[in-house]
């Protein structure tokens, strides 16, 4: 599992993910209602690729909001894991956020301890190899360069900047989905292949996504639900408020959000992958940017602070 720029989705994951996880009979329904009408979804008994992407937003997040609320429901898991593969072609679509963010959410919802399904052997390696590549496809990299607007919803500044100094949903909820899942002997050459990718548009999104998740790969925070909205840099995705690790009217312990042995073995693998002398290199390239630079800020330094220092 690695990331290289124009290696995107696997093909024949996705075929495989499709051929295990076919529609549901049953159409799916909202999770929060009151009366005694329940509000269905039916279009999605039709062809995912022509759902609007704002009624595929709306099921994926009453499949999160809904479990975080009322426990899991069969009927959740079963449309999760039918809408999953047949949107991933569809994840860098936006409604108010990417159908990537919200896929991620509903995923972890649905898999808090692990990504293990009996009816697909390859499900965990094969949604990594999916919905975990979604930022590595060729429309993402056009002649080998970030394509900011598509792949991280940064087309053009916001007032007072392009929002550098902030992670990005996308990239937040993709990174957490491999982190989460990985093998913790996995994450290592993972790491260093995001770290290799030499633009430094990526590079200032990874430096400020590294110094923002620190607190929840160490473990100082636990789950994305206690995030402070102060929180700086912001690292939150759509719906990732809902992720709470717990099952509502049971009395288990909280599920990890991460496993403390792949959130040391990430900051490990950034430490061994990147020497001082290398984020030089960095810091150099985000000064060429005078805009990005002055957005970033002393982000640049925390990371130095926080995952090289002593380094070297």
């Amino acid at each position: 599992m690695l990331w290289i720029p124009g290696t995107g989705p696997d093909g024949p994951a996705l075929a495989r993910l499709c051929a295990a996880f076919p529609r549901p009979a049953v159409p799916m329904g909202e999770a929060w209602f009151m009366g005694e009408t329940r509000r269905m979804f039916p279009a999605l008994m039709g062809d995912p690729a022509a759902v609007p992407v704002g009624e595929l937003a709306a099921a994926l997040e009453e499949i999160a909001s809904g479990t975080a609320a009322f426990g899991p429901r069969e009927e959740w898991r079963d449309w999760l894991h039918y809408l999953l593969p047949r949107l991933v072609p569809r994840a860098h679509e936006a409604h108010v956020a990417a159908l990537a963010e919200t896929l991620v959410t509903a995923f972890i919802s649905q898999h808090p301890g692990g990504a293990v399904d009996p009816a697909h052997p390859g499900f965990r390696a094969d949604v990594l190899t999916t919905l975990g590549r979604c930022l590595m496809a060729p429309a993402c990299w056009p002649q080998g360069r970030l394509d900011p607007g598509f792949a991280l919803g940064k087309p053009a500044p916001e007032p007072g900047g392009w929002a550098w100094a902030q992670a990005g949903g996308r990239l937040s909820a993709l990174l957490f989905l491999c982190v989460k899942y990985l093998e913790p002997a996995e994450i290592g050459p993972w790491a260093a292949s995001f770290l290799a990718i030499d633009d430094p548009l990526w590079r200032a999104q990874l430096t400020v996504w590294l110094v923002g998740a620190h607190p929840l790969l160490t473990g100082t925070i636990a789950q994305p639900a206690d995030l402070p909205e102060s929180h700086h840099p912001a690292i939150d995705w759509d719906w990732s408020h809902v992720l709470t690790g717990r099952i509502p009217a049971s009395e288990a312990a909280p599920a990890p959000f991460l496993p403390p042995a792949n959130g040391a073995a990430l900051v490990a693998a950034v430490r061994a992958s990147l020497t001082p002398e290398m984020y030089e290199g960095w810091l150099t390239a985000f000064a060429a940017d005078p805009a990005l630079e002055a957005e970033l800020g002393d982000l640049p330094f925390g990371f130095y602070g926080l995952y090289l220092q002593g380094a070297g």
